[in-house]
């Protein structure tokens, strides 16, 4: 049964990753969501896995969503922590390409 609900959940990670890369993510990340295909905590793991991946306009607009829906649905003090953490690796990211320009 366990194994079951990981392969399951897998494939979800799979789909949200192609899912970012695609310029219109957003509107079928939230339907996801909406019609609980999607927990939002995986959301929130699969994007800090491809976090190095996303455009800026991606990035912000899924950030602002996601921080939208823990204050609004529920608070998740570990997706804070993550968030956080995505947030202060991007900034060393963009350090980083900065420094190479």
């Amino acid at each position: 049964m366990e194994s079951k609900i990981e392969r399951m959940e897998s494939k979800i990670q799979q789909i949200v990753k192609k899912l970012l890369q695609s310029e219109e993510c957003l509107p079928m990340l939230e339907k996801m969501i909406v019609d609980e295909v999607l927990n939002i905590d995986i959301l929130v793991t699969t994007m800090f896995e491809v976090v190095d991946t996303l455009n800026e306009q991606t990035l912000t607009r899924l950030s602002t969503y996601i921080a939208q829906y823990i204050t609004t649905h529920k608070s998740f003090s570990s997706l804070e922590e993550q968030l956080v953490n995505m947030n202060l690796h991007r900034q060393q990211l963009m350090k980083r390409i900065l420094h190479n320009i």
